[in-house]
């Protein structure tokens, strides 16, 4: 028997022997109706506990730093063997390019998030799911972790690699143990969010306190299931064992935004764990029915958990159910079951999977393009998705001068007067408003698709033109911008003045390979009509399309934290 599982073997023993007690003692702490309604009718903090936690963290937790990828030191040795298998190259002035060190704009980015790394194609063909390369991931993990096996390699590693979760001294990687609420945010945020100094929010920590790690917890907080606005998230329960519905809920909020489980199919959904507790609040008379009430999502959710038989929250269930249509999860939910570290990385990983399954690649390259200076970009100003007066639901237009469409209009300079080019010559035209009839145009330096792609167009974006080149068999039109040399165009068969109709979109039943985006067309951008349906890729995998491209839950841009590419 290897020396190994022995000093497994000796450090697990007394910690399941903790878990059984602390499952015993919690299980008394079960709360009636009424004892809930007192204490909503009090605006007392209401504790919840839950009935199964897993396990218990070994050692003593590491320091978790916040320092940009390319200059992480952790692990130093198993950085460089990981870097090898990835592929990883040296870039410029200490910095690395890569699978894993390109952002959405398909630039070098050592300043580089797991969420933008997942957004690759070649990340995930290349090492993902790559048998060699997790072969040779298995092989280095054991001089990581002394705790880790077959189940857990793969989570081992990107948790080491992008610093994601605190370690324990002197090397356990603890995927086991359950995570609390803090924990869970911490690691949505850090896996989504590039490093920059001005993290934190004071209201968060008014409510929440202080406590270790919450400025990354507070970068998602609207997504939690418990919420500041109710007071349902505060110290009490941040710090308090998360469960995997809730974790669930946060992820599918995050990624895919709150309209997608509000558009769950709750009748259809079958699970063999879980059911909707349906109205809680007149079932039980919580608050006498009043939901509004401080402390009234956290008294729900102690009721379900108290009582698991009787369903978990319906607000929950439509985002398992979400979850479920997506394939992220089977018919198995443990909702009510406390989350580990392993499971929350996995969860994590498929459900930015399941996104990309269902709305294509914005990047499919194995090195970012850029000069070797090593100079971090620029953050870019957060947007926020869906907002209306982008005018569009895919989060505004990129690489339009580096504007949302609204500050191309408000910003543009005056109609172009005529530019001669080496074989054509755009004619000046009043600026008019035009719409994209494709769901993905090219926009490009010339009016022929032999000229470079500078970004894209979606489906009902509304842009301004102010000038037109017309060629044997088709017409372009020039975006206005506020630089006369940077010419971008469009071909004329995409466009329309007249705004079409919103497409008719219904959510895929699973995650299998459709060929194209949820409304069953293909998300490959066009230059010369409209998008043909079910379009899929010589590999079978769902389109790749341009930088224009934005989660449509809110996802996160190349280099910060909140919205889509500007």
């Amino acid at each position: 028997m290897s020396g190994k599982f022995m000093r497994i073997k000796r450090l697990i023993v007394p910690t399941l022997t903790m878990v059984i007690i602390a499952s015993q003692l919690m299980g008394c702490s079960a709360a009636t109706p009424s004892e809930l309604q007192t204490m909503l009718q009090q605006g007392q903090q209401i504790e919840i506990e839950i009935a199964t936690p897993i396990s218990e963290e070994q050692g003593e937790e590491k320091t978790l730093d916040w320092i940009q990828l390319d200059q992480l030191t952790t692990y130093d040795t198993f950085r460089k063997q990981l870097d090898d298998i990835m592929q990883i190259t040296s870039f410029g002035n200490g910095s690395k390019n890569g699978i894993c060190y390109i952002n959405l704009e398909g630039m070098q980015e050592g300043n580089n998030t797991l969420y933008n790394a997942m957004m690759n194609r070649k990340f995930i063909a290349n090492f993902l799911e790559n048998d060699t390369a997790t072969l040779k991931t298995q092989q280095i993990m054991d001089s990581v972790y002394v705790d880790t096996d077959e189940g857990d390699y793969m989570v081992a590693a990107i948790n080491a690699y992008w610093n994601l979760l605190p370690d324990a001294e002197p090397n356990y990687f603890n995927g086991g143990s359950t995570l609390t609420r803090i924990e869970a945010m911490t690691l949505l945020a850090r896996a989504n969010t590039s490093v920059t100094e001005n993290i934190g929010d004071r209201t968060f920590e008014s409510q929440v306190g202080n406590v270790k790690y919450s400025e990354f917890a507070s970068l998602v907080a609207n997504d939690s299931y418990l919420t500041l606005a109710d007071k349902s998230l505060n110290e009490k329960t941040a710090n308090g064992t998360i469960t995997r519905g809730e974790y669930i809920y946060m992820l599918v909020s995050n990624i895919f935004g709150s309209d997608r489980m509000t558009s769950a199919d709750t009748k259809k959904a079958q699970f063999n764990d879980c059911k909707s507790a349906g109205d809680i609040a007149s079932q039980q008379k919580l608050s006498e029915e009043d939901t509004s009430k401080d402390y009234y999502d956290s008294a729900e959710l102690k009721f379900t958990l108290d009582n698991p038989d009787s369903g978990c929250p319906d607000k929950m269930y439509q985002a398992l159910v979400a979850a479920q249509e997506l394939g992220i999860i089977g018919s198995d939910t443990r909702w009510d079951e406390g989350l580990t570290k392993s499971e929350a990385i996995q969860l994590y990983l498929d459900t930015l999977q399941a996104y990309t399954k269902q709305n294509g690649y914005p990047i499919d390259q194995t090195a970012g393009t850029g000069d070797t200076s090593g100079t971090v970009v620029e953050q870019q100003k957060p947007v926020e998705q869906g907002d209306p007066s982008n005018g569009t639901d895919m989060g505004g237009m990129d690489n339009i001068g580096g504007m949302s469409d609204d500050e191309v209009q408000a910003e543009a300079i005056d109609s172009v007067t005529s530019i001669e080019a080496a074989d054509f010559e755009i004619v000046p035209m009043d600026d008019t408003t035009m719409y994209c009839t494709s769901n993905s145009a090219n926009i490009r330096k010339g009016p022929n698709t032999e000229y470079d792609k500078v970004g894209t167009l979606s489906y009902a974006q509304e842009i301004v033109v102010n000038g037109k080149v017309e060629t044997a068999d088709s017409t372009w039109y020039v975006i206005k911008t506020e630089n006369t040399d940077d010419i971008q165009m469009v071909s004329g068969s995409l466009l329309s003045t007249t705004k079409p109709q919103p497409q008719q979109s219904t959510p895929p039943a699973s995650t299998g390979n459709n060929g194209g985006n949820s409304n069953g067309t293909s998300s490959q951008p066009s230059d010369g009509g409209q998008s043909s349906g079910g379009i899929v890729t010589d590999d079978g995998e769902p389109p790749m399309v341009d930088s224009g491209w934005t989660p449509a839950g809110g996802g996160f841009g190349s280099n910060s934290g909140w919205g889509g590419l500007n």
